[in-house]
């Protein structure tokens, strides 16, 4: 959800956690697992678990969501990307660094052909 974006960047996770996840709930109920709707909530549920520090958790969420967007989208669309750096992010904080930056090495073309080589 919207709100639970915000929380998070808030930083007030406890509040975040219960929106995220009853927004992926209502979401796999309504479309499915696969829907678009159903992996941006999750993508957004897998954030909130990084920030509270259950990396295993967020882990799970975002691989299962990473593998449905990338089959879904591709690996050239834009929120393929997003998923993208959330799960290296989620990599490095497991100190996992070298599949975060083979993640990260994957992805940086993408995101100069979409953004452009002079983005910040």
């Amino acid at each position: 959800s919207g709100l639970a974006s915000i929380l998070r960047l808030l930083k007030r996770l406890d509040e975040a956690e219960p929106l995220a996840s009853k927004s992926q709930t209502i979401s796999t109920d309504l479309v499915g697992s696969r829907h678009l709707i159903t992996l941006s909530a999750s993508h957004e549920l897998a954030a909130v678990v990084h920030d509270l520090g259950r990396l295993d958790e967020a882990l799970s969420l975002q691989m299962e969501t990473f593998t449905a967007i990338k089959d879904a989208l591709g690996e050239r669309h834009f929120q393929t990307t997003k998923v993208t750096l959330l799960l290296a992010r989620i990599y490095v904080s497991l100190q996992r660094k070298g599949e975060a930056l083979d993640l990260l090495t994957s992805v940086e073309p993408v995101i100069a052909e979409v953004l452009g080589v002079s983005h910040p």
